[in-house]
């Protein structure tokens, strides 16, 4: 968020204005530490394995996400398997909890002990960090990468079915709202000031901040 202020101020001086396109392509090109610092980490993961203790399992532990199954279609039919995956930058679920609220959709985030169920066609389940409520019988799933970041894991063709929307659009309406309540939040980290918000017609938001 921060790097994308910047662009726009490289850009157009104080008269820059912070966009969704403008934020999501920063996200996009952002590099995780488990790249810019991968020989370090495997230096790490090396040193632990002979000089530090490893976890004890615990009754409480929780355990990881399940896999979403690949998905295959028998001829003249629907799917069998259900779940699939949509990458995305998301990775923080306090900004995607308001921005969920603004779109009046129910969120719920795993306990300490307890990962969330994410539910399929015909009752099939995968768990997960957390879930949105996609539709009657649908839920989109959020399982954290290796990354940092959250990957949507849903059985999109059912939600398709019950909602009338497609996965892509359903995906960009959270990222969008979710970019939205991110930016805010680095740009109060960063001591800017929001001054103005427009709504473009194609729903870009423009956001325009000053430093005092």
């Amino acid at each position: 968020m921060v790097s994308a202020l910047f662009d726009e101020y490289d850009r157009h001086g104080s008269a820059g204005v912070l966009t969704t396109d403008g934020v999501l392509h920063s996200i996009a090109e952002t590099v995780p530490l488990s790249r810019t610092m991968k020989e370090k980490v495997a230096t790490l993961r090396t040193w632990c394995r002979t000089r530090a203790r490893p976890p004890l399992p615990t009754t409480k532990a929780r355990r990881r996400p399940e896999r979403a199954p690949w998905t295959w279609t028998p001829r003249g039919g629907r799917p069998v398997s259900h779940f699939t995956q949509v990458e995305t930058k998301i990775n923080d679920l306090a900004c995607l909890k308001l921005a969920l609220a603004d779109l009046n959709a129910e969120f719920e985030v795993a306990t300490e002990d307890q990962l969330v169920k994410v539910r399929g066609w015909k009752g099939s389940t995968l768990t997960a960090e957390a879930k949105i409520k996609a539709s009657k019988s649908y839920d989109i799933g959020l399982q954290l990468t290796e990354e940092g970041t959250y990957k949507l894991v849903a059985d999109w063709w059912g939600i398709e079915e019950e909602t009338n929307e497609t996965q892509e659009k359903i995906t960009q309406r959270i990222v969008q709202r979710y970019a939205y309540h991110k930016v805010k939040k680095e740009v109060a980290a960063q001591g800017f000031t929001m001054d103005e918000e427009q709504v473009q017609a194609d729903g870009t938001i423009k956001l325009g901040v000053s430093k005092w």
